[in-house]
């Protein structure tokens, strides 16, 4: 794979470190040198099936500039290759010019710093009805063919998926379902949530913050002690559609017996207990 790099030598770090440009001439002078570079950039055969670098320009003029672990860009085939499906890859995308991934209808030149991951092939879930998988499963393409159209990168789940966006205008969008707080060596945590949890057999949306929960109330920290949770709760249907008409702000806890230490994590979803919940018609408890 170190073939595929040799053009990474505008890199101007890579550049400015082994080339003298006062006296035109390598600073480097001994073959070990050299080498030593190469390794700390990933560019050797040792290290490039861990970490890779890529400069990219887009057939629209974007360019970018990847740090990737567990992945690597082919520049013949224009495609970025997942090097070990079994586990997840990361990368941190810097665009010179460009715009917000899936933005390009809206704000052409809204430039990014973005940080992606790419799941381990057993937690992709295939949506065989509108996407072509074929690559992605036999040569590991990071990404996936939509169904009479375009090879699609972002925003699926066996493409590149939003961790954390930095954009142009200072917003940051966090991806998955929210952030955790840890406080000042506070125990248990606190964190903010927009997710789908069950909540005493209802399927439903949660915004807001979870104490001592695991973002879904799929978990806590440690159920020695309640779970909280204090936000907007809202039904969904099977497309994940929230019914915001019929949403409510509730304050409810959890009070899961304490089980052993083997399963100290574990939550009880029909445990919740509604303190205060209230909607557009009034209090409803």
């Amino acid at each position: 794979m170190a073939e595929d790099y040799q053009t990474r030598k505008d890199i101007d770090t890579l550049y400015q470190t082994i080339w003298d440009t006062d006296t035109n001439q390598l600073n480097l002078v001994q073959k070990s040198e050299l080498q030593r570079v190469l390794d700390i950039f990933g560019i050797s055969q040792e290290n490039s099936d861990k970490f890779n670098y890529a400069i990219i320009t887009r057939d629209n003029g974007y360019i970018e500039f990847w740090i990737l672990a567990n992945a690597y860009y082919d520049y013949s085939l224009k495609r970025f290759i997942k090097i070990d499906m079994d586990y997840t890859s990361h990368a941190i995308q810097i665009q010179a010019n460009g715009t917000y991934a899936g933005e390009e209808p809206i704000d052409d030149s809204n430039t990014s710093i973005g940080v992606w991951r790419n799941p381990r092939l057993k937690d992709v879930y295939m949506d065989v009805e509108h996407y072509d998988y074929t690559d992605f499963i036999e040569k590991s393409y990071i990404g996936a063919k939509q169904i009479g159209g375009d090879w699609v990168e972002y925003g699926i789940s066996s493409g590149w998926n939003n961790t954390l966006m930095l954009d142009a205008y200072g917003g940051m969008t966090v991806g998955g379902a929210g952030f955790e707080i840890d406080g000042n060596g506070i125990f248990p945590y606190t964190r903010l949530t927009h997710s789908i949890a069950t909540v005493n057999n209802e399927r439903c949306s949660l915004f807001g913050l979870l104490d001592n929960s695991y973002h879904g109330g799929t978990g806590c920290d440690s159920n020695a002690t309640y779970s909280w949770f204090i936000g907007m709760k809202a039904s969904i249907d099977s497309d994940n559609v929230k019914d915001n008409h019929n949403a409510s702000f509730v304050i409810m806890y959890n009070n899961t017996p304490e089980m052993e230490e083997e399963h100290k994590h574990e939550l009880d979803d029909t445990q919740w207990n509604v303190v205060f919940e209230v909607n557009t018609s009034g209090v409803v408890n």
